[in-house]
């Protein structure tokens, strides 16, 4: 998988999604599976939404950030990923 694909699904914001975790740390159930699966579920559904939510952001304001100093890095916004790879990527996620 390209590198640029990665960056575009942004999973160092996928961290913040682990605290689907926390009412079984809290309520002692963190082992037991009948309680987790649930969690691992939505944990995974909250990733992909997301990074599906970042691509299409990323496809709607690849023009503005192309001009933009710092944005115009993003994988859209410079040409790495074609809009159209987004939309496929958005659509799998």
């Amino acid at each position: 998988m390209n590198k640029h694909v990665i960056t575009l699904l942004r999973p160092q914001q996928w961290l913040k999604n682990f605290f689907v975790f926390t009412p079984l740390f809290f309520d002692r159930h963190i082992t037991d599976w009948h309680y987790a699966w649930p969690c691992i579920v939505a944990f995974l559904v909250f990733c992909l939404t997301a990074s599906g939510i970042y691509c299409l952001n990323d496809i709607r304001d690849a023009e503005a950030d192309s001009r933009h100093p710092v944005k115009r890095w993003r994988p859209v916004a410079s040409g790495q990923v074609s809009k159209g790879a987004a939309y496929v990527m958005m659509a799998v996620a």
